[in-house]
């Protein structure tokens, strides 16, 4: 499996759709830390190649409540699927003239196979984020020839046109 994006830790408050203003700090949290793989689905065939994404999000659910009493989100927190769509909006590109346009780590979000996501409940808004990996699905991918020479060299990350 080729790696896109390593098990990365993005700091802030994952956030969904309604509210621009708030959707819009969160994809700015994930370009601030992920800013070194923005394009890197330029080095991918936009027809054949196949991603996964693995989500952890850690909230606070007194934090998210958006108005609401804290106690109705207490046990579990809010949606995790609103967070999964919002995330991947940044990590493909948003289509909107008031949101970040999105970093095009992966194609395009219809290239995205598999989903794995999860939310931790945590204890105060310091500890709030979410972890993130991009990986290519499948070995029947299409890369483009100098990241197939890197990922036959080295098969757990694929880097080759990526700033370090």
């Amino acid at each position: 499996m080729i790696i896109v994006v390593p098990r990365t830790w993005i700091r802030g408050v994952p956030r969904g759709y309604g509210n621009n203003k708030v959707a819009a700090e969160w994809l700015r949290a994930i370009e601030n830390s992920l800013a070194a793989y923005r394009e890197a689905s330029a080095l991918h065939d936009s027809l054949r190649t196949k991603y996964e994404v693995v989500l952890e999000f850690h909230l606070d659910p007194t934090s998210l409540a958006d108005g609401r009493p804290p106690s109705d989100f207490r046990a579990h927190g809010t949606d995790l699927d609103n967070r999964v769509k919002q995330t991947l909006d940044g990590l493909s590109q948003t289509r909107s003239d008031t949101l970040p346009p999105g970093l095009r780590i992966v194609t395009d979000d219809k290239a995205i196979h598999r989903i794995i996501a999860n939310k931790v409940i945590v204890d105060g808004e310091g500890g709030m984020g979410a972890w993130v990996e991009v990986r290519l699905l499948d070995e029947e991918i299409g890369l483009s020839a100098p990241c197939m020479k890197e990922a036959v060299e080295s098969p757990q990350i694929c880097t080759k046109g990526i700033p370090s």
